[in-house]
């Protein structure tokens, strides 16, 4: 028997002491401010020239935007990151395999976005609108949502873009 806890013996002490020095083992052997599981950094970004393309028209706005396709979890998670320039007709689109309300963060975003939730029913229910690059606040989708568009901050007032607009995606 150990004595633990002030003194009272427990036959459960040796195991208590080995998930200890497991655990304590485990954190030492992390490196310290290393990147979430899964947080792309800048050396290991995929080139935007690998996703796939589409259009999407918005609202009345005549010329479609060219976009990016982030329809896995690695392109979704990597976004917009590291890019430090977008032309006016330029974005990327979130596709969602649910519905379900989303947020996102600006983090390791170096330019300004217009960040628009649009639902299953191709409609716009948010405008997220110049999110602060860099900003880790969560912008939320005060909904439930398919698809995410992302275009250069300004786009959705200078191009009158508003919630309850309809979205055409093409291939």
């Amino acid at each position: 028997m150990v004595k633990l806890n002030g003194g009272v013996k427990t036959r459960y002490a040796p195991v208590l002491l080995s998930l200890m020095a497991l655990t304590t083992l485990m954190l030492l052997m992390t490196p310290m401010g290393r990147l979430q599981a899964g947080e792309p950094s800048a050396k290991t970004v995929e080139p935007l020239t690998q996703f796939p393309q589409a259009s999407v028209q918005v609202g009345s706005v005549k010329t479609p935007f060219k976009v990016w396709l982030a329809a896995t979890y690695e392109r979704r998670e990597q976004g917009l990151m590291f890019v430090k320039h977008l032309n006016p007709d330029q974005g990327m689109l979130f596709v969602f395999d649910t519905v379900e309300p989303q947020a996102f963060w600006m983090k390791n975003t170096f330019i300004p976005l217009d960040i628009l939730y649009i639902s299953s029913s191709y409609t716009v229910i948010h405008i997220a609108a110049n999110a602060k690059p860099h900003s880790l606040d969560p912008i939320q989708s005060l909904g439930p949502v398919k698809w995410v568009l992302e275009l250069p901050g300004g786009s959705c007032s200078r191009l009158n873009i508003a919630v309850g607009d309809s979205v055409a995606l093409k291939p």
